[in-house]
């Protein structure tokens, strides 16, 4: 997770290594990714966010199960990763299966328009799931659990969505 605007720097010396503390304040910079074969299925997931957290957060799609799993063998990981189960000739399951055990893993979230395949998902390890509803402009369900940065950072630090209004 990178932050930005900084209002204060610590300098210490410990065990003869310069160490440098930043405290930042202001925006949180969370990358979001989506992993879904279908292009329009990434426009409506996109559309689904705020325009306040488009601006400052790191939104990318992933078109192959492959393609995602070369970009974080590489230790390019996000904060957060929406998973269709059907993804070209590859399975959101895998996609779990590989962060399985791993010390760098995102908040895995199922992101089907089946529930059976979102509950699946869930079932091999994705931390929740978030309806997704096809030919919409957006997906009500992403809006309604991404309305701020708080929401973000509650989902990555709880590994689940708040509770309630």
């Amino acid at each position: 997770m990178a932050v930005g605007l900084w209002d204060e720097i610590n300098v210490a010396q410990r065990h003869s290594r310069w160490v440098i503390a930043i405290r930042f304040y202001g925006f949180i910079d969370m990358k979001l990714w989506f992993v879904d074969d279908k292009r329009d299925n990434h426009e409506t997931w996109s559309n689904s966010f705020p325009e306040p957290l488009k601006a400052s957060c790191e939104l990318r799609s992933f078109y192959s199960v492959s393609e995602l799993i070369d970009e974080c063998a590489e230790g390019n990981v996000p904060d957060i990763m929406f998973l269709d189960f059907f993804i070209g000739e590859g399975l959101g399951i895998e996609v779990i299966k590989w962060f399985k055990n791993k010390v760098n893993c995102p908040v895995l979230i199922a992101h089907s328009s089946m529930k059976e395949a979102n509950v699946g998902m869930v079932r091999e390890g994705a931390d929740f799931y978030l309806e997704k509803i096809k030919n919409k402009p957006h997906t009500e369900s992403i809006r309604n659990a991404f309305k701020s940065v708080d929401d973000l950072t509650h989902i990555v630090q709880n590994r689940s969505m708040r509770e309630g209004p």
